[in-house]
C-alpha cells in the first residue's frame, strides 16, 4: 500500500525550525565603587603621610606646623580672640614724621579704625590698669631690676612664646640695650613678613605679636619711641618712597598697640629711618633689614615724674 503524503515515514520534507536566542550581559553595574575605593586610598595615603611628618619632625617643628595652619587660635593669657581685616591706611606726606609728646597737639592715626580686633572689654582695662600701676608703683628697685634688658628679653620671651599664633616668630624678636633703654626689634624673615611687600597693611602676625608684647611694656616704666625700618629696595616713582613706608609701618604697630592697651600719652616718638641703618649691611635686600623696632627710654627719676592718665 503507497504512503500518504504527508503522513509518518512520508518522503515529503519535513519543516524545519531554528530557534535563535540573543545573549544578554549582566547590564551595567555602575562605577560608585571606583570612587569608593579612591577616597579610601586618599585617606590611606593622607594617614601615612601625617605618620611619617610625626615621625621626622620635632615637638617644636610639629608646633609650629600647628599654628602655620591656625594663625588665630584663641589663648586665655592673652586678649587675642579673633581678628579683623586690615584695612591700608591712608597716604602719608614724604619724609620722617615725628609725633611728639603728650604736650603735642593730637594727630589722627594713619589707620584710624583700620585695625580692628575684638579684646574682651575686661581683658582690656586690666592691661590698662596694669600699666598704670607700673607706671605709678613707688617700689623703684623692682622696676630698675625689672627694667634691664636681661629681664625683658625673657619676660617678651614669655609673652611670646605663650601664644600658639606667636611662638614660632619668637626667633625674630630681638631685645637689647642698656640700662637706660631697652630696644626691641621685631623683624621680617624669608618664611614670614610682617607687612605686605611694598605696603604699610600690617599681616595677623605682626597684630599678634604687637599685641603679645603690649602688656610687656605697658608694665615697664619709661616712655616709648617706635621707628620703621625698610630694606634697600629701590622704590618706584609714583609708588610710597622707603621714608614714607618706613613711617607708615611705624604708625601701624603704635595703632596697634595702643588698642592693645598701651598708653599713648607715654608715646615719645614715631619715626620713618628707611634704609638708613641696615641690620645686614652685606646684604641691604635681607629680610632682616625690614623691621620694627621698640625702644623704651627711662631716664633717672622719670619713674616718678610720669604724667597721670587721663
Amino acid at each position: 500500500m503507497a504512503r500518504q503524503p504527508g503522513k509518518r515515514g512520508s518522503n515529503a520534507p519535513r519543516p524545519i525550525i531554528l530557534r535563535r536566542s540573543d545573549a544578554q550581559d549582566g547590564g551595567h553595574h555602575g562605577g560608585s565603587w571606583k570612587i569608593a575605593y579612591a577616597d579610601f586610598m586618599t585617606a590611606m595615603m593622607a594617614f601615612f603621610l601625617v605618620m611619617w611628618l610625626i615621625n621626622a619632625t620635632t615637638e617644636q617643628q610639629r608646633r609650629g606646623i600647628a599654628s602655620f595652619f591656625n594663625p588665630l587660635a584663641h589663648d586665655n593669657n592673652v586678649p587675642l580672640d579673633a581678628m579683623m581685616p586690615i584695612n591700608s591706611p591712608s597716604p602719608m606726606a614724604r619724609g620722617t614724621r615725628t609725633i611728639a609728646g603728650p604736650n603735642a597737639p593730637r594727630t589722627g592715626s594713619l589707620l584710624k579704625d583700620g585695625v580692628q580686633t575684638r579684646v574682651p572689654e575686661a581683658n582690656l582695662k586690666t592691661m590698662q590698669y596694669n600699666a598704670l600701676v607700673a607706671t605709678r608703683s613707688g617700689d623703684h628697685a623692682a622696676s630698675d631690676k625689672d627694667g634691664r634688658p636681661p629681664a625683658v628679653a625673657q619676660r617678651v620671651h614669655d609673652a611670646v612664646s605663650r601664644v600658639p599664633a606667636t611662638h614660632a616668630l619668637a626667633g625674630q624678636v630681638h631685645v637689647s640695650g642698656s640700662d637706660g633703654e631697652v630696644r626691641i626689634s621685631i623683624e621680617d624673615s624669608d618664611r614670614q613678613p610682617m607687612f605686605l611687600l611694598g605696603q604699610a597693611v600690617p599681616n595677623a602676625h605682626a597684630v599678634a605679636l604687637l599685641q603679645a608684647i603690649a602688656p610687656v611694656l605697658g608694665n615697664l616704666p619709661g616712655v616709648l619711641s617706635i621707628g620703621g625700618y625698610t630694606d634697600a629696595s629701590p622704590y618706584r616713582v609714583g609708588h610710597l618712597s622707603n621714608w614714607t613706608l618706613s613711617a607708615q609701618r611705624a604708625d601701624a604697630a603704635r595703632d596697634i598697640l595702643v588698642k592693645a592697651g598701651f598708653p599713648d600719652w607715654r608715646l615719645r616718638s614715631v619715626v620713618g629711618h628707611a634704609d638708613r641703618d641696615l641690620v645686614d649691611s652685606h646684604d641691604p635686600l635681607a629680610a632682616a633689614n625690614r623691621r620694627i623696632v621698640l625702644t623704651l627710654i627711662r631716664k633717672e627719676g622719670e619713674a616718678s615724674t610720669m604724667p597721670t592718665a587721663r
